[in-house]
């Protein structure tokens, strides 16, 4: 299974600009009501499915006022290897799905991999 060691989320839902490092081990996420827990768990989500866990539209996503949002994730994957994957959305609808800067065919080609 790949582990999750990095993320960058920019413009998701109420996060502007966010980089965490993860450990391989255990992680815990805390903070107050409204802070962002639930909308960071939600890009990692959508970095996987290329979709909101919650099922609400992409038009959702967009932290207010701004008209793209983008998550980058570095992964360790089960052969050793490093990986990164990002997800685009722009608020035309278009979305840009890359594995290691090379942008996928379909999304449908990404589903399972992570």
């Amino acid at each position: 299974m790949p582990t999750l060691e990095r993320i960058v989320i920019q413009d998701f839902r109420n996060i502007g600009l966010q980089e965490l490092h993860f450990s391989p081990k255990i992680n815990c996420i805390s903070g107050g009501n409204g802070e962002g827990k639930t909308n960071l768990l939600d890009a990692i989500w959508y970095l996987s499915m290329t979709k909101s866990a919650t099922g609400s539209s992409d038009r959702f996503n967009f932290r207010h006022g701004c008209d793209s949002f983008s998550i980058m994730g570095s992964y360790k994957m089960p052969s050793g290897t490093n990986s990164k994957f990002s997800i685009s959305v722009s608020s035309s609808g278009e979305k840009r799905l890359k594995k290691d800067d090379k942008p996928y065919d379909k999304l449908s080609s990404h589903i399972g991999i992570l």
